[in-house]
């Protein structure tokens, strides 16, 4: 377990309860303002009745004031429900249903997270969690650097495809025609197919894993040929193909350091340089480099890597919790929250076509066209194999991805949705950290009513049971009734009054077939259109739905008072009723997240 779980959590509750004090504030100022204004308005009402004014001017003023106090009360209605500072909190405090960030951090033992938020295009907001090192007192904040592994593969790709735009390198090409200083060995698979840089980026060029495992402070580090050729001190496999190039896809990051060379050799610039000039710079990715001696500057603010067990990390230090050193291209990235999703807007923006600072919008969406589909990618899930990216479905969204891991401590993933202009970035350091970053974007997901986490299918599910079961009850025991006893019925005509007790049940069957709805709607497998929707602010007609659902409940509560008041139906019947009554508010109290979605856009 973390040694120091307390700071973790009150650096992540803290920021809530400050937050919402300052929207709780902001409302109290704004109603003390309307009650100043009301009360003035209610004397000049008064003075309208002394002045023996006629009955028709006295309710005219209090019409007035009426009218007044309710526009000064929609002027804002979205104050209260600050949507930033909800979805913040939601997210927060959302991990798994009802856990915090904090509490996941130190079951999954995570000294430190990392978190931004892309919404509209924008960087909405960061934030840190935790410490930089497990037993330490700095705490993680977004400008935190971690090594993000490979997520540098799409960065490197979209630097690569800005010198296709620029003529200088042709994505069809055989990559040997280019290569400079040294060239892909020529074998029985080269001889059947070329090696193009469209192969290398969508892993397709039939190029050998070329993994290692990095290297350690105190280790010699090979240079870019050395590491291609596989020759000391590189701790991998030379760089070969063991496949026809595009016949199928195998995941490389041998690859990428190919196109790391390609790109030094035609562009005559070093690596680092040529992507700060090309990606990093236009962006505005200030705290970005592929350099892997970091200045003083950025090498303060490195979040410490840990490794699969924080006690066995403690007790051996070595490999474990110290930063290593990785081959450019395929890895190599040191990056913050922030800046990665500055890389991520731009990426959506270019796709949209509002922006060409490094892509233009044709390449951008070639870029992110399915080359492979069904690759595995993290169970269960399966995706789409692009150029750099991933493509994930979920739902009926398609998002682009890409995790990175790296030995010995940093667990980090991008995802964004182009269409939206929506996307996340999870940086941690700890490389147990796989799994907390899972809980945290279904959190995102869900705030942001994109899609729900597992947990909260699972409470979904057990109140629309409830409901669903009682429902399916109710025509049976009719049939019961009837097979029985006509005494029953008979009680029916002497207590009931039909009209009413058929509303009631109107009632209560359209608010079961709304909570249907909307679940669908907004958690399931239309992937959350209508929550987008209405933060758009696009659908009048359904915030009013949503008012009128809303309003069910109390509609609900006073049915139920009738029928028992009234005796409807028999006893059985009534016990039944209100336990549907009771299951459907189950199912309203569970969509309650929609109610401040009606102030919104």
């Amino acid at each position: 377990m973390l040694l120091n779980p307390l700071l973790a959590r009150i650096l992540s509750e803290e920021r809530t309860k400050d937050a919402l004090r300052e929207v709780e504030q902001a409302r109290l100022v704004r109603e003390a303002q309307e009650a100043r204004a009301a009360a003035q308005l209610f004397r000049q009402a008064g003075r309208c009745k002394n002045t023996g004014g006629r009955k028709m001017k006295k309710n005219l003023c209090l019409g007035v004031v009426v009218i007044v106090l309710f526009l000064a009360r929609c002027s804002q209605p979205a104050a209260s429900w600050n949507p930033d500072l909800l979805r913040i909190s939601s997210v927060e405090n959302g991990l798994l249903f009802t856990e915090t960030i904090a509490e996941r951090m130190e079951y999954h033992d995570v000294p430190g997270v990392s978190i931004a938020v892309i919404n509209d295009f924008e960087l909405e907001w960061a934030r840190g969690y935790g410490v930089l090192e497990l037993g330490g007192n700095e705490p993680v904040t977004p400008d935190t650097l971690f090594q993000v592994a490979s997520i540098s593969k799409p960065v490197t790709a979209v630097g690569a495809l800005h010198y296709v735009e620029q003529g200088l390198l042709d994505l069809d090409e055989n990559v040997n025609d280019r290569l400079v200083s040294w060239q892909i060995p020529e074998n029985e698979f080269t001889a059947q197919a070329d090696v193009t840089l469209f192969g290398l980026l969508s892993h397709t060029a039939g190029v050998n894993q070329g993994l290692n495992r990095g290297y350690a402070p105190d280790e010699a580090v090979p240079t870019l040929l050395q590491s291609l050729e596989g020759e000391p001190p590189a701790n991998s496999l030379p760089v070969r193909v063991i496949r026809v190039p595009g016949t199928e896809e195998h995941y490389s990051n041998g690859g990428y350091l190919v196109v790391v060379q390609l790109l030094e050799d035609v562009v005559e610039m070093p690596f680092s340089e040529l992507m700060e000039q090309t990606v990093f710079g236009p962006i505005g990715m200030t705290s970005s480099t592929f350099e892997q001696t970091l200045p003083e500057e950025l090498e303060a603010r490195v979040a410490t890597p840990h490794g699969w067990d924080v006690d066995s990390w403690r007790e051996s230090p070595g490999l474990v919790g110290e930063a290593h050193v990785y081959d450019p291209g395929y890895s190599g990235l040191w990056t913050t929250a922030p800046d990665l999703a500055l890389f991520g807007a731009e990426m959506m923006r270019a796709y949209a076509g509002e922006s060409e600072t490094v892509l233009s919008q044709e390449m951008t969406r070639r870029m992110l066209t399915p080359v492979t589909e069904g690759i595995p990618l993290q169970a269960p899930f399966e995706a789409d194999q692009a150029l750099g990216f991933s493509l994930l479905h979920l739902g009926q969204e398609t998002f682009m991805i890409h995790f990175g891991g790296a030995f010995p401590g940093y667990i980090s993933v991008l995802v964004a949705q182009p269409e939206r202009g929506f996307g996340v970035v999870i940086l941690t350091n700890a490389w147990s950290g796989d799994e907390i970053i899972w809980e945290i974007l279904y959190s995102v997901l869900y705030a942001y009513g994109i899609l729900p986490s597992t947990g909260q299918v699972s409470n979904m599910g057990y109140g629309l049971v409830l409901f669903l079961a009682a429902f399916a009850l109710w025509p049976g025991s009719y049939v019961v009734r009837r097979i029985r006893t006509r005494k029953m019925e008979q009680v029916e005509i002497q207590h009931g009054q039909p009209k009413t007790a058929t509303i009631a049940r109107v009632v209560t069957l359209l608010t079961v077939m709304a909570i249907l709805v909307f679940t669908l709607l907004y958690r399931g497998p239309l992937g959350g259109a209508l929550v987008h929707s209405l933060d758009r602010g696009e659908t009048i007609l359904t915030k009013a739905l949503l008012g009128l659902f809303f309003s069910t409940p109390v509609i609900l509560a006073v049915l139920t008072v009738l029928v028992w008041r009234n005796r409807y139906w028999s006893f059985p019947e009534r016990v039944q009723y209100t336990i549907i009554v009771l299951a459907a508010l189950v199912g309203v109290y569970i969509l309650r997240d929609l109610w401040p979605l009606m102030f919104w856009g």
